[in-house]
């Protein structure tokens, strides 16, 4: 299976998930079907609703990804989901977009991509 964002495919679409933007691109390369904009919108805002959710509902995530933790505590468990869950995950802003920019250069420079990536961000 291609990598689109690999390939320099937008990673954010209209405010959602790299996910989404993959999914949809490998569903237009392997099924032959565009997702309609409408959908991608109605997924986009789907993603986004439940990330607030989980941002403003911190405690009750929590509890409910125990069953998932593999042995962490409650204290444990929110440490560790809150590196992975925080503000950046709604917007992450010029910093991320940096970020990214710096880690696909370094990826490139050292070997791992075979040619420079330009990534478009879609606001």
């Amino acid at each position: 299976m291609p990598n689109p964002v690999l390939r320099g495919s937008p990673i954010w679409e209209n405010g959602g998930s790299a996910i989404l933007a993959c999914h949809c691109r490998w569903t237009e390369t392997w099924c032959n079907k565009a997702i309609p904009p409408p959908v991608r919108r109605d997924l986009s805002e789907i993603i986004r609703e439940s990330i607030e959710y989980g941002l403003t509902q911190r405690e009750e995530a929590v509890a409910y990804s125990l069953a998932y933790a593999r042995d962490m505590n409650r204290q444990l468990a929110g440490k560790f989901i809150g590196m992975y869950v925080n503000e950046f995950t709604r917007d992450y802003g010029e910093v991320g977009r940096a970020a990214i920019r710096k880690f696909l250069a370094e990826a490139h420079k050292k070997g791992y991509i075979g040619v420079p990536i330009a990534v478009e961000f879609v606001e």
